[in-house]
């Protein structure tokens, strides 16, 4: 929960100290942030993991994209990758499907 989130963070953060960054552990660390609401250290971790290791795995998209709409940034660039590089990821589905969705239903209302 939200209560022990900043100690998981704290964690994290010595095991990375201790051991060295690494993709995986600052994916875990943006999450303990995410849930104790602190967006912009979320964020500067999910950047710490795209500049340091090139990642572009599925978590770091999709944790950049939440992070991103919580801080009110646009997502277009993040989406696009994802979609782009993981197109059978739930999420690039998911956007495909409401898009289509909504893109149907915008017809309909066409003056």
């Amino acid at each position: 929960g939200s209560s022990m989130a900043g100690e998981a963070a704290h964690t994290l953060n010595q095991i990375s100290e201790q051991y060295g960054p690494s993709p995986m552990l600052l994916n875990l660390t943006a999450c303990a942030h995410m849930q104790a609401g602190n967006y912009k250290e979320a964020e500067g971790k999910l950047q710490q993991a795209r500049e340091e290791f090139s990642a572009n795995d599925a978590d770091t998209l999709v944790n950049s994209i939440v992070v991103s709409q919580y801080l009110h940034k646009p997502v277009g660039d993040l989406t696009a990758a994802l979609k782009h590089h993981y197109p059978n990821h739930f999420l690039s589905v998911g956007i495909d499907t409401v898009g289509g969705a909504f893109d149907r239903e915008a017809i309909k209302y066409r003056v």
